[in-house]
């Protein structure tokens, strides 16, 4: 297969632009290692950057590593390269939000159930997705938990427990006067 000259040249002069911005780089890189020429570089710093260039691939023609050399290299270069950080997680579920606003425009402890309710009407969900919105509503409860957004209250006499904000409980974790459940 022949190349014809006219690609051939156009290739050529792609790579001496290349090169030519190649070598502009360079100088750029040498003046400003020339005026910070006066200041002083850690030792472990040096041997770092000497590792890194150690461990950059090499063209397959060259076979001059042996094998554990190159096994130990890889090792020096996970344990001094940085760990990429981790993208921001998907979207926050709508749960959460609507549990808090949901207490403060009520104004009153609710019951999974009762919010599950709420949650079916508000949001005009089907009345037979009672068990799985439950079963979100819970999952957003645990989170919010955590996060002492919320605090869960055992009602007296029943098994149940409610949801309220913290501001509704006093510092033994019972509920105010203004915001018992009466059952």
């Amino acid at each position: 297969m022949r190349v014809p000259l006219e690609t051939l040249q156009q290739i050529k002069l792609e790579y001496q632009q290349e090169y030519a911005a190649t070598l502009k780089r360079l100088q750029d890189l040498k003046i400003v290692l020339d005026q910070l020429q006066d200041i002083p570089m850690p030792e472990n710093i040096l041997e770092i950057a000497e590792n890194r260039i150690k461990t950059t691939p090499v063209a397959a023609d060259e076979d001059s590593e042996t094998e554990e050399e190159s096994i130990s290299t890889t090792k020096q270069e996970k344990t001094t390269t940085p760990k990429k950080a981790k993208g921001k997680r998907g979207r926050k579920s709508v749960w959460g939000k609507f549990i808090v606003t949901r207490l403060k425009s009520v104004q009153r402890p609710l019951t999974l159930d009762d919010l599950a309710n709420h949650a079916i009407v508000t949001m005009k969900l089907e009345s037979g997705s009672f068990a799985k919105t439950r079963q979100s509503l819970v999952n957003a409860v645990f989170g919010l938990r955590q996060k002492e957004k919320i605090i869960t209250v055992g009602v007296k006499g029943t098994r149940e427990k409610v949801i309220a904000l913290p501001q509704w409980v006093d510092e033994r974790e019972k509920l105010l006067p203004d915001y018992q459940i009466n059952r």
